[in-house]
């Protein structure tokens, strides 16, 4: 994920590489996807600090990135991960629900065929 200096979700990385710039040279960048889905590049020397995030040395519109509204973020970008997530359809049977033991009441792993806390008999999912 990739944040501007002001701590603003720009978007996330596609790839590293070499990005040209306006005087012919090509310099390290990187391809950034911004939540509107456009592909944006940012020169390695716009790059504050790498770690977990990439934390830019220059905020949206020094970049020249359109302004971004303040709403939309990473959060929105993670519910969007949240929603590729398939469920189980009534008509399949949850695999991966935990099995609840009938006589302790102790939940175990799906593919468990006897409890782990009291050996008695899961029955089937």
């Amino acid at each position: 994920m990739v944040y501007d200096q002001k701590g603003r979700f720009v978007g996330t990385v596609k790839d590293i590489g070499f990005v040209p710039r306006k005087d012919g040279v090509e310099a390290v960048g990187l391809v950034v996807i911004t939540r509107e889905h456009a592909e944006r590049e940012v020169l390695w020397s716009d790059v504050a600090y790498v770690e977990d995030i990439i934390l830019l040395g220059k905020d949206i519109a020094s970049l020249g990135f359109e302004e971004l509204p303040r709403q939309q973020g990473a959060f929105q970008a993670l519910e969007k991960v949240g929603e590729a997530t398939r469920q189980p359809t009534a008509e399949e049977p949850a695999r991966d629900q935990a099995k609840t033991c009938a006589k302790c009441g102790a939940e175990n792993d799906p593919k468990y065929k006897y409890c782990h806390r009291c050996g008695a008999r899961l029955s089937p999912a």
